[in-house]
């Protein structure tokens, strides 16, 4: 510590001030007025010799009350506080700044960079263009997209579907209750309704709708849905508020009078496609949707017994619902449903569906006598419209036809043709689709090789 610079270098009766100079290893008064400072040995001597002939206690008190501070200040300058010390974990919140330049940080330099450019490169694949370029440069079933006009010979399902685009799609029993809540934007016009009564519906899904005959209830089901559609818009609700007010709510209107089809939410990260029939590329390995028609045969149908018989040997490896489902149950997947919020990129949901009809036709090639594979429909909802593509797989490709717009659930009319399409798309389900998997069930006899179309 050093001393009072009147006790140090100047003779008591002298109280002469001076600064201090600061040097590497410590701190030397240095006299003003004195030539010792010029000659060290004989400076330190009559230092020494001063010191013992003089009373600087009382100097020395008083120096260190009055340079406290400033001796705290050095201490602190050479000591780093606790509150500035390096954190050990890094705050997430801070502003990223660039690592110090170490010989650790050198010598590891291109190691670094190759795991960020690898980083960089996973994460960019995972975008959907990037997940779309992936499934169109694929050796084996690379990916095609056209337009459903270009099909040369369209199946009953895609010409059934057309007459829905403008046809008569509501019953003629709710027209006066669409008339008396309509205004002056959206009259509705003789052209939608039909004179074609709705069946009974199964159950009261609300009490307030429990004594409302099967048309009545189907259309203040579609006015709620309608009015949460622009709800949603107005608000720019995420996907979760979108599927619980409106997109789940249409399947189940239009699929709750349809026998043997169900549909399912399969969004969890617990329903993944089967192991078997996942995509090698680990860009497009996790692919998910949300929702998917179900086929749940009734006893007596000889697809039931079909596939419980398939089954039966080894029900741990035998599936026929291409996910995981938490029942584990026989019931083979028919339609998968992509949903997404208005505000989404739209080209994400075309691709998830995409990888999942591959995964989807690896199932049904694996099945015992699966000759021609079948065209499959696949539905994407983007916000309030819905729209119905078709995946084709041939020897050496992957056709995605792009289909027909089903409606939008921001109009009256749009929600009942939603619905038509999906009862539509449930009975192509439950007659073609079943019946093709009916023929694929039975055990191969002759032990040949799957075909595929």
């Amino acid at each position: 510590m050093p001393m009072p610079i009147d006790c140090l270098a100047s003779p008591p009766a002298v109280r002469t001030r001076s600064p201090w100079i600061r040097r590497r290893s410590s701190m030397l008064p240095v006299s003003l007025d004195g030539a010792a400072c010029y000659q060290p040995s004989r400076f330190i001597e009559e230092w020494i010799e001063h010191l013992e002939n003089s009373n600087c206690d009382l100097y020395f008190d008083s120096y260190l009350e009055q340079a406290a501070p400033a001796i705290s200040i050095s201490i602190m300058s050479r000591t780093p506080s606790p509150q500035k010390r390096k954190a050990t974990h890094p705050d997430p919140d801070a502003t990223p700044t660039g690592p110090a330049f170490t010989k650790s940080t050198i010598d590891t330099a291109s190691e670094s960079s190759d795991v960020v450019s690898f980083s960089s490169s996973r994460s960019g694949a995972s975008s959907p263009k990037k997940r779309e370029a992936e499934l169109r440069a694929d050796l084996r079933y690379p990916l095609h997209r056209q337009h459903i006009s270009s099909l040369q010979q369209p199946t009953a399902l895609m010409t059934d579907l057309m007459d829905l685009e403008d046809g008569p799609v509501i019953p003629s029993s709710v027209r006066e209750l669409m008339t008396r809540d309509s205004t002056w934007s959206n009259r509705p016009k003789a052209a939608w309704f039909h004179s074609q009564v709705a069946p009974p519906r199964a159950d009261a899904q609300s009490p307030s709708h429990a004594s409302l005959d099967g048309d009545t209830y189907t259309y203040m089901r579609l006015a709620e849905i309608r009015e949460n559609t622009i709800l949603c818009k107005t608000r720019m609700e995420h996907e979760a508020g979108w599927n619980g007010a409106v997109h789940a709510p249409l399947l189940q209107v239009a699929l709750r009078s349809e026998p043997e089809i169900s549909h399912r939410n399969v969004s969890s990260t617990t329903c993944r496609i089967l192991p078997a029939f996942r995509e090698s590329n680990p860009f497009l390995t996790d692919v998910k949707i949300d929702y998917a028609f179900f086929l749940e045969p009734a006893p007596e149908n000889p697809l039931a017994a079909a596939l419980q018989a398939y089954r039966q040997p080894n029900p741990h490896a035998r599936h026929v619902a291409l996910v995981q489902l938490p029942d584990n149950p026989n019931t083979p997947a028919a339609i998968p449903v992509e949903t997404k919020s208005a505000s989404a990129d739209a080209v994400l949901g075309p691709v998830q569906l995409a990888t999942w009809a591959r995964a989807h036709f690896r199932h049904l090639e694996s099945l015992p006598s699966a000759a021609d594979l079948p065209l499959l429909p696949v539905i994407f909802v983007h916000g309030a419209t819905w729209r119905v593509d078709f995946a084709q797989r041939t020897h050496d490709k992957l056709i995605m036809w792009e289909g027909f717009l089903m409606g939008s659930s921001d109009e009256m009319y749009g929600c009942y043709k939603i619905v038509a399409h999906l009862r539509r798309l449930a009975r192509w389900s439950r007659e073609e689709y079943g019946a093709w998997l009916l023929g694929a069930l039975q055990p191969d006899l002759e032990g040949s090789d799957t075909l595929t179309a």
